[in-house]
């Protein structure tokens, strides 16, 4: 598959979209509680923007309970 005019396109538009996002970047390891915090008090402030988490890497989030398995770890949590 090759990557069309139509999807540099759909691309750079989306890219326009974006950059004027406030982009705020977290890079400090936390636990799920303290990330489910942050979260709501964004969507408390900010009520009416548009929200997207991305969380990268989740081998620096400290879970709040230790499970047997490293997924459910992550997915018992709700925001």
């Amino acid at each position: 598959m090759t990557f069309s005019s139509g999807d540099y396109e759909r691309a750079i538009q989306a890219i326009g979209v974006i950059s004027n996002w406030n982009l705020e970047v977290y890079d400090k390891k936390r636990t799920l509680l303290v990330i489910r915090a942050s979260i709501r008090k964004k969507l408390h402030d900010d009520q009416e923007g548009n929200h997207l988490v991305i969380i990268d890497y989740l081998q620096l989030i400290t879970p709040a309970k230790q499970r047997n398995r490293r997924d459910l770890e992550i997915v018992h949590h709700k925001i």
